[in-house]
């Protein structure tokens, strides 16, 4: 009966949309009764998975349950949608059905984090502790599903941007003195238990929240700030605009505190399970979507005043520190956890995600210490193989120069080609305005490094000659060439 009594209300909001919804005296109750289901679904899921002690196998109503979680998502997606309120009306039915939403339906976002962080939590704690593992194909689809969830619950939480923030700063706040304790026993030695890998996923579930509530998927578009973001943090849109850009900056700044403690550890103990190679990639995924859409926003895209969360992070001075975390952490995965395929790809895409957003960006990138790093760590391990003698990384080094340390070589030398290639790409991106004399000393230093694997001179005519035929040298141009014209470079 309740998937029923949900799926009813779903389609009367899809239906009826929510300016007529608005309208009726019963829409207070209609959202009170919607939050009400809502949070009796998501506790006794909790309740339930507790019994089972985390085994989702064994939880017997988890299957309608979800569904009913889906449908009253499915109308909080309809109403954040309605262009009545998302076309930013100023009429006073609208203002008057957005109080209405963010008083009566979005706290149900932070029962709904709250719930599914500590689900996956004893899931995970369950899987350890029976040295269990999902089936391949179970855990992609679930995966899917816990992806199209958390999008679906961001419409929740941006009914009240400032509460949701709140909500899942308490919860961070809850769990990050436990996470750097984890962080700081790295290296005693042992296996990851059930308790520690709990802990984690219950962060990376956080994380995943957090990511979903500031930002949205822009595969094939510009990557921008999302609209409700944007109205609550600025001095028209909300009169708590201060508050909540204010929470925004400092959870940014636990996220960093976080990231960097994993990584400083990862230098001096990589093999340690502690560290969650996991855990990395969902920082990264994190960084790499907000900070495509928050550093230097391209103001073109927005049409209101350019206050608020715009101007937190618009300038040289505001985004440079950022710019500098991101290409370190990126510096760091690329030497100490150069096998960590997963990894490796998120900090890649980091670069060019950070490359692809203009010239200012990319003259930042290339004034920083760890970027020059990066470029001269291709440079030196261009041509070398991987049973080159340390004389040979010695002069290269020597040649190339940068700061670089034996062990940092070593380590990136270790990363699969097909990888380089990838961060090859980035660099060049990054690397590719004629106008930034570095930058362009930068990109020449990149592309002559892979001209000795590519080209040798022919002894009787004394020209360089390529070692790749002329069809596939044609194919490599044109990859190229596509990927400088969709990141934007000016080449």
């Amino acid at each position: 009966e309740i998937v029923d009594l949900v799926t009813m209300l779903s389609r009367i909001t899809s239906n009826f949309r929510t300016k007529l919804l608005s309208q009726l005296a019963t829409f207070q109750r209609f959202l009170s009764a919607l939050c009400a289901i809502g949070k009796w679904l998501l506790e006794s899921s909790v309740t339930e998975c507790h019994q089972a002690g985390g085994d989702f196998g064994s939880m017997e109503g988890a299957d309608w349950k979800n569904d009913a979680i889906a449908q009253i998502l499915q109308c909080s997606e309809a109403m954040a949608g309605d262009y009545w309120l998302a076309g930013g009306s100023d009429s006073q039915e609208a203002k008057a059905a957005c109080e209405s939403l963010a008083v009566s339906l979005a706290p149900l976002y932070g029962v709904h984090c709250a719930c599914r962080v500590r689900m996956a939590s004893l899931e995970e704690h369950y899987l350890v502790r029976e040295h269990a593992e999902l089936d391949e194909a179970r855990e992609e689809i679930s995966a899917t599903a816990l992806e199209e969830e958390m999008a679906a619950a961001a419409s929740l939480g941006r009914f009240n941007i400032l509460a949701s923030m709140k909500a899942l700063s308490e919860m961070f706040h809850e769990c990050m003195p436990r996470l750097k304790t984890l962080f700081g026993s790295a290296g005693v030695g042992g296996e990851l238990n059930a308790e520690m890998a709990a802990l984690l996923e219950e962060a990376r579930m956080l994380i995943v929240c957090a990511c979903h509530l500031l930002t949205d998927e822009c595969e094939g578009e510009t990557p921008a700030i999302p609209e409700s973001v944007i109205h609550a943090c600025q001095a028209g849109g909300s009169p708590h605009h201060e508050a909540c850009t204010a929470s925004i900056f400092g959870f940014i700044n636990v996220l960093k505190s976080i990231a960097e403690d994993q990584a400083l550890k990862a230098t001096v103990h990589p093999e340690d399970p502690r560290l969650s190679p996991l855990l990395a990639k969902t920082l990264l995924w994190f960084f790499n979507r907000w900070g495509a859409a928050y550093v230097f926003p391209s103001f073109e895209e927005y049409r209101d005043d350019f206050g608020g969360i715009l101007a937190t992070w618009s300038k040289p001075e505001s985004s440079q520190p950022m710019i500098s975390f991101f290409t370190t952490l990126c510096l760091i995965y690329f030497c100490h956890w150069p096998q960590e395929k997963e990894v490796v790809l998120e900090s890649t895409s980091l670069l060019l995600a950070l490359g692809k957003k203009g010239p200012s960006v990319r003259d930042l990138l290339v004034a920083d210490a760890s970027f020059e790093k990066i470029v001269a760590l291709h440079s030196v391990c261009a041509y070398l193989r991987h049973n080159v003698c340390q004389s040979e990384i010695s002069a290269a080094m020597a040649r190339i120069g940068g700061g670089l340390s034996m062990d940092m070589v070593k380590g990136y030398q270790r990363l699969p080609y097909n990888d380089r290639a990838k961060v090859l790409t980035g660099l060049i991106v990054c690397c590719s305005d004629m106008t930034n004399e570095k930058g362009t000393t930068m990109l020449n230093s990149c592309l002559q490094s892979i001209e000795t694997p590519f080209f040798y001179r022919d002894a009787s005519t004394r020209q360089k000659r390529s070692t790749i035929p002329e069809h596939r040298r044609a194919r490599i141009g044109m990859s190229l060439n596509f990927a400088l014209q969709r990141s934007g470079a000016s080449v």
